[in-house]
């Protein structure tokens, strides 16, 4: 079994939003048998989606969708 968790600044992050890092731990017949982390990374192609209205905006390289703000209702943006 594999799972993942994100990581901001070496803890586990609350929201996959803000990670940067996902921490991966392999299990197998309840040991663990490979750790590690990798960058999480969605690229500078995509959009951002507002989760009230779904008015799509193209994804601006370096701003996080979390960051910008819908222009129809003003609500959070979120990476597609």
């Amino acid at each position: 079994m594999k799972t993942a968790f994100p990581c901001w600044d070496n803890r586990i992050a609350p929201v996959f939003d803000t990670a940067r890092q996902i921490y991966i731990a392999e299990l197998e017949a309840g040991r663990m048998v490979r750790e590690g982390q990798e960058p999480l990374a969605a690229g500078p192609n995509g959009h951002c989606v507002c989760p009230q209205c779904g008015q799509q905006e193209p994804h601006q390289r370096g701003v996080p969708c979390i960051e910008r703000r819908c222009p129809n209702c003003g609500a959070a943006m979120i990476r597609q």
